[in-house]
Order: C-alpha cells, then sequence, then structure tokens
C-alpha cells in the first residue's frame, strides 16, 4: 500500500491560515515531514504541520489540549519565514495548557508536531481573551494588609461573562459574579504578586487576563513612615516580606544584606546600654541603629562586636533624648533569604542586675519580670552550681509574710539550656547561703524550685543565664512566687484542741514543717506535721482515721505528754505496710488504742506527700460497758 502523501500544510510555506478571536487546530500528522532548518518544537522535531494566525485583537491567548496524539507537541512563533523565527510559547509534550500575550495585527504561526510516525490525531483549542485587569495596574505599589481593590474589564470579543475569579500567584483570593466583577482584597501578605483574572464566559469557556505585577511592602519599608516605638523594653513583631531597600539607605552592618529593609525610631527616656535581640525568624536578620533624621544623613551608630554565637543580637550605647532609627534586614543566601517573619525585642540594662538594686517582691503572691540581657556578675557574687561559665544574674529580695511552702515557677518561653534560679538566706553578698538551686534544662520552657519560709525572714533570689554568649544573648522571664502558709497547727506548741466523743481537724501537710526533737512517727523521720491534743471525755476505744485518699498515704502517732521532750507513744500505724486495696477511703486509717477519761493525747499526722491538698484526721470514742 503505497504510503499516503503529506498533509497540505506540511511545510512552512503552505502553512494553513486560520481567523477569528477561537478556533481549533486538528492533524493527523502520520505522514508528515520536517524541513530543513526548521526549528525543533518544544523539544519535538519528527513531523510537523503549520497554522497562520493574526491576532484580531491584542490581550492574552490560553490554548487547551483537546487530547489525542498523547506525543503531540505545539509551539507558536512570530516571524515570516524559517529563518527569522521567533519562539513566543510552547506546550510540552503532556501539558494540557498553555498561555501568552499577542498584539493585534501581529502574525503568529503554529506548528503541530507529533513525535511517533502512527500516533493518530491530535487537536488544540486556541482562545483569544481581551479580559483585562483594570485594577490594580502593573508594577502597583500597596502597604500591607491592603486593602487592594480587583476588577476586570471586558470587550465585545469576549461575549457574556458569568463569573470571574481572581488568583495572586495562581492562587485563589476572590470571585465576583455579578458585573462590574470586582472583589477587594483584604489581610494581604507583604510580598510581589502575578495577578490574573479568569472569566468563566456563557459557552463554558475560560478567559485570561494578562497577568499584572505588584508589590505588597510592610508599613514601616520607607524610613519616612518608620513607626515610632516609646519605653525602655519594646517588642517588635513584623515580617520583612515584600520590603525594599530606599535608593539613598546606608549599607546594613551585614556584609551580605539582603536589601528587605523595615524602620522604627526611637527616644529613649534614659542613657545606658541597650539591646537589640532577635527571639526568632523564619530567616536570618540584622538590626541597626542609627541617628539622623533623613535617609540621607545617618549616621551609624557604633556597637559592640557580636558573638558567634550572637550573631543577630546589636548592642550600643544611646544617649536620653536623642531619637535613635532602628533598621532591620535580612541576609542573602545561602542563609534564608532576604525576607520573612520575625522577633525582635529592646532591651535596656536590666535595673535589677546588681544585688543592691534588687526588685523587691512582696506579699503571699508576687510576679517578678525581668530580663538576664546585658546583666553581668558582681565580684564576690557566688557563682549558680553547674555553671561552666561567668553569666549574667538579676536579683530580687522577699521576706515572708508567714511561715509555710514556697513555690517559684519561672517561664521564659523559650526552651534553652543553662538558665539558672537560686534562693539565699543572707542580707549581703559576702553572707549568702543558698538553700535551694535548680537549672533549666534543654527542651523545657522554664522551671521550678520549692523550698521552705519562715515568718519574717528575708530571701534572696537569683536568675541568671549560664552562657551570655548563648544564641540570644540573654532570656526574658516572669518568675511567679506563690506562699502556701503553713498549718496554725503546724509546731507541738500550736496544736489544735479537739474535744467530745468525736471530733474533726485538717490541715495541708504541704506545708508543714518539722520541729528539732520531734519525734520518728511510725517509724519515719518527720518531714511535714501538723498537731491536735484532745481529752478523753470517757474512758472506751478510740479509732482515728487520716490521710486524702486511699492513694495518698500519711502517718498517724499517737502520744501523752505536755512536750516534745517527754512524749510517750501510744499508738501508731505505718501506710506503707497495708496494701492499698486493705485500706479505707483515708490512706492511714486502722490506729486505734484505749483511751481513759480525763486523760489527755497528742495526736501527730505526718506525710512526705506534696499534695497541696488538706488531709483530713477524724476521731470517735466508742465508751467502754
Amino acid at each position: 500500500v503505497p504510503a499516503p502523501p503529506p498533509p497540505a500544510n506540511d511545510n512552512f510555506a503552505d502553512r494553513r491560515l486560520v481567523a477569528g478571536p477561537s478556533f481549533t487546530l486538528v492533524a493527523t500528522n502520520d505522514s508528515a515531514t520536517v524541513e530543513p532548518g526548521e526549528p525543533s518544537h518544544a523539544g519535538c522535531l519528527s513531523h510537523s504541520t503549520w497554522w497562520s494566525w493574526t491576532a484580531p485583537a491584542s490581550g492574552r491567548v490560553n490554548i487547551t489540549s483537546l487530547g489525542g496524539n498523547p506525543t503531540a507537541a505545539l509551539s507558536v512563533y512570530t516571524g515570516a519565514s524559517l529563518t527569522d523565527l521567533v519562539a513566543r510559547a510552547a506546550l510540552q509534550i503532556g501539558d494540557q495548557q498553555m498561555r501568552f500575550d499577542v498584539t493585534a495585527g501581529t502574525a503568529y504561526q503554529f506548528a503541530l508536531d507529533t513525535c511517533l510516525e502512527k500516533g493518530g490525531a491530535a487537536s488544540f483549542e486556541v482562545l483569544l481573551s481581551t479580559t483585562d485587569l483594570v485594577s490594580p495596574t502593573n508594577g502597583a505599589k500597596f502597604v500591607s494588609p491592603g486593602p487592594i481593590a480587583l476588577q476586570t474589564g471586558f470587550t465585545e470579543l469576549d461575549g457574556a461573562i458569568t463569573n470571574v475569579d481572581f488568583l495572586a500567584n495562581g492562587n485563589l483570593v476572590g470571585a465576583a459574579a455579578n458585573a462590574p466583577f470586582a472583589f477587594l482584597w483584604t489581610n494581604v501578605t507583604g510580598g510581589s504578586y502575578s495577578l490574573e483574572a479568569l472569566a468563566t464566559g456563557v459557552d463554558g469557556k475560560y478567559r485570561w487576563s494578562k497577568p499584572v505585577s505588584i508589590r505588597v511592602v510592610p508599613p514601616n519599608d520607607d524610613f519616612a513612615n518608620r513607626i515610632a516605638i516609646l519605653g525602655n523594653r519594646v517588642s517588635l513583631s513584623p515580617d520583612t516580606y515584600g520590603a525594599t531597600r530606599e535608593p539613598a539607605e546606608p549599607a546594613e552592618r551585614a556584609s551580605n544584606a539582603g536589601g528587605a529593609t523595615v524602620w522604627w525610631t526611637w527616644t529613649p527616656a534614659a542613657s545606658g546600654r541597650v539591646c537589640i535581640t532577635e527571639l526568632w525568624s523564619t530567616y536570618l536578620a540584622f538590626a541597626t541603629l542609627y541617628t539622623g533624621d533623613s535617609v540621607s544623613n545617618l549616621t551609624l551608630v557604633p556597637y559592640e562586636p557580636a558573638s558567634d554565637l550572637a550573631p543577630r543580637t546589636l548592642v550600643a550605647n544611646v544617649l536620653a533624648g536623642v531619637p535613635y532609627q532602628i533598621a532591620v534586614d535580612g541576609a542573602l543566601a545561602p542563609y534564608y533569604g532576604p525576607d520573612g517573619w520575625l522577633s525582635f525585642n529592646l532591651f535596656f540594662e536590666p535595673s535589677d542586675d546588681s544585688f543592691s538594686t534588687h526588685t523587691l517582691l512582696t506579699g503571699g503572691n508576687a510576679t517578678w519580670h525581668s530580663w538576664t540581657y546585658l546583666a553581668t556578675m558582681e565580684p564576690g557574687e557566688p557563682n549558680p552550681p553547674g555553671w561552666t561559665r561567668s553569666g549574667g544574674t538579676v536579683w530580687a529580695t522577699w521576706v515572708a509574710p508567714a511561715a509555710g511552702s514556697v513555690t517559684l515557677a519561672l517561664t521564659n518561653g523559650f526552651t534553652l539550656q543553662g538558665n539558672c534560679l537560686a534562693i539565699y538566706s543572707g542580707d549581703s553578698l559576702t553572707n549568702l547561703v543558698r538553700l535551694a538551686d535548680n537549672r533549666q534544662t534543654n527542651g523545657t520552657y522554664g522551671m521550678e524550685l520549692a523550698f521552705r519560709a519562715a515568718a519574717g525572714a528575708t530571701y534572696q533570689i537569683c536568675v541568671g543565664n549560664n552562657e551570655t554568649d548563648a544564641f540570644y544573648g540573654g532570656v526574658e522571664f516572669y518568675l511567679g512566687l506563690a506562699l502556701t502558709p503553713a498549718p496554725t497547727n503546724d509546731g507541738f506548741a500550736q496544736r489544735a484542741v479537739l474535744s467530745g466523743m468525736s471530733a474533726r481537724g485538717s490541715a495541708n501537710l504541704a506545708a508543714a514543717s518539722s520541729e528539732a526533737g520531734e519525734p520518728a512517727h511510725a517509724g519515719v523521720p518527720a518531714s511535714h506535721s501538723a498537731w491536735w491534743s484532745w481529752t478523753a471525755p470517757a474512758s472506751g476505744r478510740v479509732g482515728v482515721a487520716a490521710g486524702i485518699s486511699n492513694q495518698v498515704p500519711c502517718r498517724v502517732a499517737v502520744y501523752t505528754g505536755e512536750s516534745l521532750a517527754v512524749l510517750t507513744p501510744v499508738a501508731t500505724n505505718d501506710p506503707a505496710l497495708i496494701p492499698p486495696a486493705a485500706r479505707g477511703y483515708y490512706a492511714g486509717e486502722s490506729v486505734s488504742f484505749n483511751g481513759t477519761a480525763g486523760t489527755t493525747y497528742q495526736f501527730a499526722m505526718d506525710s512526705s506527700a506534696s499534695t497541696d491538698v488538706p488531709f483530713k484526721l477524724e476521731l470517735s470514742l466508742s465508751r467502754a460497758e
């Protein structure tokens, strides 16, 4: 069987003319050839056919593959001969759509190539759209978070439109179903955007607008729009997405500054050292401090060299009443890029850096807010245990309004290793006695410390940063102090009086203490005990139950005697020897003894459990027959 002849439009010179805003290209290229000097079409050069089309209007062309030969590729050119063709667009093998812009009156050449000789027919739909984004204009600049007005325009060539989708960088941001097909885009993050409108006609076909490029910048992108900040402790939590650099801006302190600068202005109320430190960011950012009132006359404020472990911390000396300009810029690759989200804090030297300028805490519940940025250690200051290098410390002092158990809870919001919390007695650096300490471990957001306080005693609280050169250069913290007063019957001399054939009492043993000379209860040294006294109104069997529940044991001991030194044991229990399943509601149940009328008995309840809930004691007397 002889081979079929090549298609009529096999050669460029014989290309088929097509016209109008919409048409379909269909070809079976099994017998098509290629010409000498013919370019490769979207990577394919095997069997090509040609068409020519002159755009009736300027706009955007959308080409859609209608299926058929799976190896078909389509390329679009301008030029009048094979030797002067300029590629304008290409639909690769396997692609379903492509778009390109056209100019009215310009001739465009279409080449359809199939890489397989027997691949069958291929077809493509070509649709010209004059849909346009009339707002915003190309190259427009907006301030985050907007709003940005999006609106489309059409010509008769587009026909009737039923819906318009608005896309930014290929993502849908809004839609409109009625004329004038407008949408107000809000909460816009800074950055560069390519905006497009996708209109759906009554014919169900899609019409694309030409892309419009805009840039959205932070509110303080320009020096003239810098944001005023106040105070000696300031948090800055902006993003620099979309930020730019003005032509007259000075070079930042970072040698590879990325050119995405945002600005603040700050006038300190006092002179001293200030620290501007990055707490968190999605990229590597640097802060720089200037004086001057315009971007063209800025003078860099000298700053202390940054540690290799704290490159994002700036330390400088400032003067009260002088306006300072703060610039934050990102670094170029190979870091994270020139812009992103960040959190910066500005700190003055802490006012409680030295022992003598400590913060005074008062009452049974108190909060201390401070930081170790720029903190130092004084000569003679004790070095907290476990420190491997000298760090900075801050101090608070507290006078206990009552005796009891004290919990110090420090939170800092960061999982940093090396922060230390210590509690001392003493009134000067030379006579401090450490009572307890704790050190933050990696992976935790703070730490706690517990100690017993004596009424009227003065305590010194120290928070330190072991590694002053740590990546963040210090830590900001909140410390909560909570005093749980000791029970009123904490001491033998303050024992509570019970009376009657039955009686009840309670005490928070977690806040209780033990006394010198106090006997071991149930054979266990006293730790957190409370006392009661009861005089038997009659003779009989006395039963005592004590505890919280059968899962929280306590020890109960019964004595006679009017002082600790002369106590005589009468009865006791040992909850550790009683299996939980055999206990009643009270873990210390089963204490009983024969009581004699007129005899005074002393009851001690003790527990090593740290449960901050009152333990209960119940006593009952069964009169002897």
